[in-house]
């Protein structure tokens, strides 16, 4: 079963997109900088391309019934709160039945 958190959801895929900005303008700004961590991180590919798919495809639940964000997707009376908060990320949604 996957519990899909509405927070861990929500940081993850912000935390996935700043990591991608940072990396790219680094790239662009300061190439030395940019060669040096890729190598330490061992960026290989279109890794940070990887992130911002991830990002873009992180499930950020909404319930347009109810005009809700709901905690969780997982059935469990423990977990079935829910959270009537504005979207946390601004910007185009580009998730399957989610809105950000």
């Amino acid at each position: 079963m996957v519990n899909n958190n509405l927070y861990t959801n929500v940081m993850a895929r912000a935390n996935l997109r700043a990591a991608a900005q940072l990396v790219r303008e680094m790239r662009e700004v300061d190439p030395e900088a940019y060669e040096r961590v890729a190598r330490s991180l061992d960026l290989g590919g279109d890794e940070v391309g990887d992130w911002e798919e991830c990002a873009a495809k992180m499930m950020i639940s909404f319930d347009e019934t109810f005009g809700i964000h709901p905690r969780t997707t997982r059935s469990s009376p423990r977990n079935s709160g829910i959270s009537r908060t504005r979207p946390m990320i601004s910007g185009p949604s580009c998730c399957t039945s989610t809105r950000s």
